[in-house]
């Protein structure tokens, strides 16, 4: 694999290799929370995450962690919890901006009734708050809350 550099640059490659393990448990982690028993809700947040993306996020707080031998069991739902956050914080931006599509695919709102739609950010939201309490670390929690808190700022 080499030392993760290309030509002095870090090769994000080889970093996103030697992080797929984790990566893997935090996906599995974010279809765990997609499956629900309102079967409409469930559909939709599967879709959702099922779309993939790179996972900057949770490689982000991964990378953050893994210098100080954190608890992996603690850290991938606080992995897991970025995400859902970041995707609650779209689905709500989409329905605000009555966007119709997002990176070429058709958002909620231009498929479901908007109240639906809020909804389904809102539940969002909860569920990253409650994978960021899982933790039982006060400055995930703290970090988490300042993370909502501005971006319902930038929504005001």
């Amino acid at each position: 694999m080499g030392d993760g550099k290309a030509g002095g640059y870090l090769d994000f490659g080889a970093v996103l290799e030697t992080m797929r393990p984790d990566l893997k448990r935090v996906e599995d982690r974010l279809l765990e929370e997609t499956t629900l028993e309102y079967p409409l809700v469930g559909d939709i947040l599967r879709g959702l995450i099922g779309a993939g993306g790179k996972r900057l996020r949770p490689l982000l707080v991964l990378l953050a962690a893994r210098p100080f031998n954190y608890d992996l069991e603690r850290l991938i739902p606080a992995a897991a919890g970025i995400e859902l956050l970041h995707t609650a914080s779209l689905i709500h931006d989409d329905s605000i901006d009555h966007a119709e599509l997002r990176r070429g695919q058709p958002t909620l709102n231009s498929v479901l009734p908007p109240e639906i739609v809020i909804m389904v950010g809102d539940y969002m939201f909860a569920r990253s708050a409650m994978l960021a309490a899982s933790t039982m670390n006060p400055r995930v929690l703290a970090v988490f809350a300042n993370c909502l808190g501005s971006i319902c700022d930038g929504q005001l």
